[in-house]
Order: C-alpha cells, then sequence, then structure tokens
C-alpha cells in the first residue's frame, strides 16, 4: 500500500503584506482549498495525484479515477521536547538523539470509480490569489481551488468534489441521459465499511474515519 507525501518546503506568497497575514493565508487555505499539483506530491502514486486536500492529520489526494485518504500521526519517544534556546548543552545532545527515534504513522484508503472515464475534463473554480512555491521539487506558483468538476466522470453525470465546514465533501450530478446506476465506487484498504441511515458511507480504519 504505497503511501503519498506532500512536501514541505520553504514556502512563498504572492500579496501578503506581512507575516502575520502570510501564517493566517497558510493555515486558512490548509483547510478551505484544494491545492494543484504541480510536482510537489511524493510517492509512488504521486504523479497520479491532480489536487490535495489537507485538514489536520488528514491528507486528501484527488485523482483521475478517484480519490485516496491518508492519516498521518507522528509519534514522539518519551521525554523529547521541541528545540529550545534555554536548554543546556547536555539538554541538547539529548534531545537529538531523541529526535531520531521520531517515527510517522500513516495509514492509505482509496475509493475508486469503477468504469470511470479516465480521461474526464477536470474544471477548477475559486482560485486562490495567492501561490506556493515548492522550491525544493521546481514546483513554483502553486495555486488553489475552492471546487473541483470532474465532466462527464461517467455519461452526463459529473463528479463535483467542494469543501464545507473544513471538510470535504462531493456530488455526482446527473444530467438528463445519465444513468445513476452507472456510478459504481470500489474501496481498497477499508477495515470497517457502514452505510448511515441516512445513506451516507463511513469508511473507517485505525487512525481514523471518513464520513
Amino acid at each position: 500500500m504505497p503511501g503519498l507525501g506532500h512536501a514541505q518546503p520553504p514556502i512563498e506568497r504572492s500579496s501578503l503584506p506581512s507575516t502575520q497575514q502570510q501564517n493566517m493565508l497558510t493555515k486558512q487555505s490548509q483547510y478551505t482549498a484544494f491545492e494543484e499539483n504541480n510536482g510537489q506530491v511524493q510517492g509512488a502514486d504521486g504523479s497520479k495525484v491532480k489536487h490535495t486536500f489537507k485538514s489536520g492529520n488528514l491528507s486528501v489526494f484527488l485523482m483521475q479515477d478517484g480519490m485516496a485518504y491518508q492519516f498521518n500521526k507522528t509519534h514522539y519517544p518519551e521525554g523529547y521536547k521541541p528545540p529550545s534556546k534555554f536548554e543546556t548543552p547536555e539538554e541538547r545532545a539529548a534531545q537529538v538523539k531523541l529526535k531520531e527515534q521520531i517515527r510517522t504513522e500513516t495509514y492509505r484508503m482509496d475509493v475508486k470509480l469503477i468504469n470511470a472515464n479516465t480521461n474526464a475534463q477536470i474544471i477548477t473554480e475559486g482560485r486562490s490569489s495567492d501561490y506556493v512555491m515548492y522550491y525544493n521539487q521546481d514546483a513554483l506558483d502553486v495555486h488553489s481551488y475552492s471546487k473541483i468538476t470532474y465532466k462527464e466522470v461517467y455519461l452526463h453525470i459529473d463528479w463535483v468534489i467542494y469543501t464545507n465546514d473544513k471538510h470535504i465533501k462531493y456530488d455526482f450530478v446527473v444530467h438528463p441521459g445519465g444513468n445513476p446506476a452507472d456510478i459504481l465506487l470500489q474501496t481498497q484498504h477499508v477495515e470497517d465499511l457502514q452505510v448511515k441511515t441516512d445513506g451516507r458511507l463511513l469508511l473507517k480504519n485505525r487512525m481514523g474515519c471518513i464520513t
């Protein structure tokens, strides 16, 4: 089960008059927008990712034929503390050794669109005025969007992905001539799958859940 990684090199944003505003917009974009992938997403499936969304310990990767949900958790050894300018040389040396024991646990779940049009046109809306520069991956001028639409992902059916109250949502919009029965979803690496009384799917694993 290959994992996906989102690069975190130095960031530069346009039209930001202060560091405080930059930090605020960086945090806001993290929760409300889909960032285009210009090469900054790493991993075996990195080249398949079209857009990414991040909220807390969850990263969502939009691909041509579905999406991947990846949960991330960092495990710190007992006694580890963030670097401090007040620590003694002995304390700093001890923290360096503890830092080597930090590990990151990930768990990925996929939702695939079966028999979907893998050449569907992707339409973006709500382009951000600011952008991110991922220098280490040579991914420059990376913008974010508030809404993504896969046109004709099935015959006369669009797949629309957007955010609502810091959560990712998606709808299938069936146009005249479309058949809802054509929409087929296949899950991978899901440890528990439930259908709620209102029709929503609940996908669970040992690190979290998606509704």
